[in-house]
């Protein structure tokens, strides 16, 4: 760790080279240095005059808010090597009391280690008092920091007076929602988003992106979905998760238009999307996407086949981006749905197996495409047919190509 002299009692570091912020744990106390070419403490015992090591408030803010920020990004996303001290289920909650203990080294510290902790926010009912409390007892704006919010709707409902105490979220961009099966979830939870949700939306304009994830739950209503999703007039980003999840169709005729700004669209479930594409193109206001991604657990019935033909002749002429199921390589079908999308440079088809990986790039009439993916089902261990691919991709169609890839 470098040359130090002298005890950590005054806690003050001098700096030559900023490289990378680390936090070790030595006995009963954690200290924050700076990863530097060389260092040293300033001590009572060290030869140097006091006035020859700098305080802490003699550095700029932005370089001990650059070593913060550093040091939470290498523990939360792993970019450094994991410290051997570290045990291997402790990341999350190592790069949380990071944040904590570089709130107590000074004052300057606190605001940007709070930002970190704040950032990423996660809510049951049974801990939103307490966050509640400590938005109104701390000193600094907390609502301000969080950027992506998290409900779990996991064991009882959420309280609205106690919601409502939270909707001031500037800068708030995300929000997600984790609806879990066992409890009256499905009405109410959609009532708690439906109520809240335009409230955020009205304090936070960067409000862009919403995921509704469906854990446990045998069937959704496509109605529920898409009202919760009019909701955010600036939304951009529709995610619906549910690997058990089937949609059920609702008779009952749309009202609420989806929001304009809308432009990815990305879908997993169980069964039954094709419902949900249907109810998409009678909204009043049909979104122009330019991303959509489908997959489907199930095998890909002739219904969604249809469904996904006709929003691309609707409202698929700014489809840059698209992800589809293909169940069996039948070529008019996958020809005639990409016929339909002229601004298509990005494709993803997810196959049954490598064996047809081939039949279905014979499938593929656009020849404007940048990047090409095949996706085999997990599983399917046939050989790949290079010779095939390298056939197929010999085309003119594919001349532009970029990059390919199989996975």
């Amino acid at each position: 760790m470098g040359r130090y002299k002298g005890d950590i009692e005054d806690g003050w570091i001098w700096y030559r080279r900023v490289r990378l912020g680390v936090l070790r744990s030595a006995g009963a106390g954690l200290c924050l240095g700076f990863c530097a070419g060389e260092f040293k403490f300033s001590s009572r015992t060290s030869p140097l005059p006091r006035h020859s090591s700098p305080v802490m408030r003699d550095f700029p803010p932005e370089l001990t808010d650059g070593v913060i920020d550093c040091l939470c990004e290498s523990s939360r996303h792993a970019m450094a090597p994991t410290p051997r001290w570290l045990a291997p289920g402790l990341a999350d909650k190592s790069w949380k009391d990071a944040m904590k203990t570089c709130g107590l080294v000074c004052k300057g510290w606190l605001r940007r280690s709070r930002f970190h902790l704040f950032s990423q926010l996660h809510l049951r009912e049974y801990d939103l008092h307490s966050f509640v409390n400590v938005v109104d007892a701390s000193s600094l704006p907390i609502l301000d920091f969080i950027r992506h919010l998290t409900l779990n709707f996991d064991r009882s409902m959420f309280d609205d007076a106690l919601l409502t105490r939270i909707h001031r979220c500037p800068n708030l961009t995300r929000v997600e929602a984790k609806l879990y099966d066992g409890l009256r979830v499905t009405e109410s939870a959609g009532h708690c988003l439906f109520t809240h949700l335009p409230l955020w939306a009205s304090n936070a304009p960067s409000l862009s992106r919403l995921d509704l994830a469906f854990i446990g739950r045998d069937s959704i209503r496509t109605d529920v979905i898409l009202d919760i999703a009019s909701c955010i007039p600036s939304l951009e980003y529709l995610g619906i998760y549910g690997p058990s999840t089937k949609i059920e169709f609702d008779a009952a005729s749309p009202s609420l238009p989806l929001p304009v700004a809308l432009r990815t669209l990305d879908i997993s479930l169980n069964s039954g999307i094709a419902r949900l594409l249907s109810q998409l193109l009678a909204r009043p206001r049909v979104p122009h996407l330019e991303s959509l991604s489908v997959e489907e657990r199930q095998r890909a019935t002739d219904d969604l086949h249809g469904a996904l033909e006709s929003y691309m002749h609707d409202a698929g002429d700014r489809l840059e981006s698209l992800t589809l199921p293909v169940h069996s390589p039948q070529r008019a079908e996958l020809s005639r749905a990409l016929l339909l999308v002229p601004k298509l440079r990005h494709l993803v088809l997810h196959i049954p197996n490598p064996s047809c990986a081939s039949l279905v790039l014979l499938a593929v009439p656009i020849s404007a495409l940048d990047t090409l993916s095949l996706c085999s089902r997990a599983g399917q261990w046939d050989p790949l047919p290079w010779g095939a691919l390298d056939q197929a991709l010999a085309h003119p169609h594919f001349d532009a190509l970029r990059r390919f890839n199989f996975h």
